[in-house]
């Protein structure tokens, strides 16, 4: 007997969406993000030109909103996972798309609100300007970059919030592992750096690969690669949150992401020393984020290479660029990571709970990085 193909009906009604915006709708909290910019925006010295008090204002609020979008869309998960919603969620029909963008844009709108106030005074700016140092091309190049790098931390925001095995009071630490995770990678951008300035001290140009990598880039490449990015950071936020509603594992597309996010250096391929100083960076920074956010409990226990961990693959991708780039003598940098992995897998395997043995792992790797280097 053959079964006829039922094919299930598109739902062009997002419930999520319109839940979402009911819950974190605002138009009191809207009307007060506006009145401040309306303050700072008056309170102008007589002195300064209004191109430049409204590009201060507007970026410096761009800044903030970021903040707010952040806290917002920890507490609006924290709120649901409490409340059973995604248990809900798990037999919707909604597409795991529509859920992510409903996340994305729905619950922090406030911080939404704030950047646009602040993106529209960018272009006000803009248009008040009349000065001709950058052409017209490469400042709304410039300013088409900003949407994209947005809509790029947001989605990285709820991807931090769909983290594996977190619990309600797992999210009262999730800015101390922010901070402890932008200090541990600060201290390692010290030292390559520091590496990288002995080995290119006589460069032919004077220059080294981290200079002549902010030269080569332009306004519109730059807006090229902005928008790769977006894409990349959309397609991730999408398989995470396919995930947490237990229809497939994100791992192997994480893995071809990051495989393939090097494309965003695209302008850099003319010279091999910048491309080589990129993809060392990047790779390091995509598996020391890996190692901070994937689930490293079981470690070595895959049913296939499509499960293994970002990290597992881009560190040695790092390391190979190091390598190629300055021999040895970059490599010595990396140590302090690998010794972070070591102990964030023995943190992860010892203790029920991962996120907050991460935080212990960010905690004992500065604690013994500051006393090396009292001791050195």
């Amino acid at each position: 007997m053959n079964t006829p193909n039922i094919k299930t009906p598109k739902i062009w009604v997002n419930a999520e969406f319109q839940r979402l915006l009911w819950l974190n709708l605002s138009w009191g909290m809207i009307a007060g993000v506006a009145i401040i910019y309306t303050l700072f925006a008056f309170a102008k010295y007589e002195y300064r030109a209004w191109h430049d008090h409204l590009a201060s204002i507007g970026g410096i609020g761009l800044m903030l909103s970021a903040v707010p979008g952040f806290v917002v869309v920890e507490r609006s998960l924290k709120n649901d996972i409490a409340a059973n919603a995604f248990d809900q969620l798990r037999m919707s029909a909604l597409s795991p798309w529509q859920m992510t963008y409903s996340r994305i844009i729905a619950a922090p709108t406030v911080a939404w609100a704030g950047f646009v106030i602040g993106y529209l005074l960018l272009w006000l700016s803009f248009f008040l300007d009349n000065s001709q140092f950058k052409t017209t091309s490469e400042i709304v190049c410039t300013l088409l970059v900003v949407p994209f790098a947005a809509w790029t931390f947001a989605c990285a925001a709820v991807a931090n919030a769909l983290q594996f095995g977190r619990g309600n009071r797992q999210y009262s630490g999730a800015v101390i592992q922010l901070i402890l995770a932008f200090v541990a990678w600060r201290v390692f951008m010290a030292d390559s750096t520091y590496a990288l300035n002995k080995i290119f001290l006589y460069d032919s140009d004077n220059f080294t690969p981290s200079i002549k990598a902010m030269l080569l880039g332009t306004p519109f490449t730059l807006l090229i690669s902005s928008i790769i990015t977006a894409v990349f950071a959309s397609i991730a936020v999408r398989a995470i949150m396919a995930w947490k509603l237990h229809l497939q594992s994100p791992r192997f597309t994480l893995l071809i992401l990051a495989i393939a996010s090097p494309i965003v250096y695209f302008w850099a391929i003319a010279d091999k020393n910048v491309l080589l100083f990129l993809l060392a960076q990047h790779y390091a920074l995509l598996g020391f984020i890996s190692l901070i956010t994937q689930d490293n409990r079981h470690f070595g226990k895959w049913k296939s290479w499509r499960e293994l961990p970002v990290w597992l693959v881009a560190f040695p991708l790092a390391m190979l660029a190091s390598a190629l780039l300055g021999g040895g003598a970059l490599l010595a940098p990396f140590m302090q990571i690998l010794l972070f992995a070591a102990i964030a897998l023995l943190c992860s395997n010892i203790l029920s709970l991962r996120y907050n043995a991460i935080t212990l792992a960010l905690s004992v790797f500065l604690l013994l990085r500051g006393l090396w280097a009292m001791l050195s």
